[in-house]
């Protein structure tokens, strides 16, 4: 079972129009965890250098970036719970 937590969180207003169009878009999503799952994909297959550099937005912000994520036909290992 997964546990979820509530928190607050301050969102640029333009970023946040964005999650917002996205998920009214896709009525089936909640916009929670539409945020949540990007979150998740980030952290669970981006390595910590590519994780800090989305952090550092003055560096993405100003500079040409090359982004690709890719879901592919190979399974991971299965892990017992």
């Amino acid at each position: 079972m997964i546990t979820k937590k509530l928190t607050s969180i301050r969102f640029d207003e333009d970023t946040l129009e964005k999650i917002e169009k996205f998920a009214k878009e896709r009525d089936y999503w909640k916009r929670s965890d539409v945020i949540n799952n990007v979150l998740k994909a980030v952290f669970e297959n981006f390595n910590e250098k590519q994780i800090y550099d989305m952090v550092c937005i003055y560096r993405w912000n100003k500079n040409i970036v090359n982004v690709e994520f890719e879901i592919t036909d190979v399974l991971k290992p299965f892990k017992p719970l």
